[in-house]
């Protein structure tokens, strides 16, 4: 655990890890979460598609022709996903989902198609996998100090970062 993590466990802010193939986020209930996804030299993007690949896809988000289409998108996302449709244009296909739940854990896949881009070895229909998240959603804290209720919070965090710093 890092000392980040270590200083921040009552507020536990998310925590970001950036691989090669896979992009890993960390969450606690109730949190906002943004899902990152750019297209390669941040061209404009013609379409999206994002989801949850399960049995079934699960879409969290289908963009073509410059409109989101909400009919196709899965009922547990509608109203909780936030997506800026003006950021497109500059190759930035991020969205956020809104007060995530333990259901939310998972792996998410962004898909971009972008205009005169050829389909390479390992692409689905023509649409390249830019990103691929890994959501883990932690449930809240239930200890008063760690939901501000008690001054044990506003102590032990200075102490964690006390020790911390004294130790290194």
């Amino acid at each position: 655990m890092t000392a980040l993590q270590l200083a921040t466990a009552c507020a536990v802010l998310l925590s970001l890890r950036v691989s090669a193939e896979m992009v890993d986020i960390r969450a606690v209930s109730g949190q906002d979460v943004t899902l990152p996804c750019r297209a390669p030299n941040n061209d404009s993007i013609i379409a999206i598609e994002w989801f949850k690949p399960a049995e079934e896809e699960t879409y969290l988000l289908l963009y073509r022709g410059g409109r989101i289409l909400t009919d196709s998108q899965h009922p547990s996302y509608q109203s909780r996903v936030t997506f800026q449709k003006e950021k497109v244009k500059d190759g930035d296909a991020s969205l956020s989902l809104r007060t995530v739940t333990e259901e939310d854990s998972g792996t998410y896949t962004c898909l971009v198609a972008q205009r005169n881009q050829k389909a390479t070895s390992g692409s689905s229909n023509g649409r390249i996998p830019q990103t691929y998240i890994r959501l883990t959603v932690d449930s809240a804290p239930s200890s008063p100090a760690c939901r501000g209720g008690g001054a044990l919070g506003l102590v032990a965090v200075p102490l964690v970062l006390a020790v911390m710093v004294g130790s290194v």
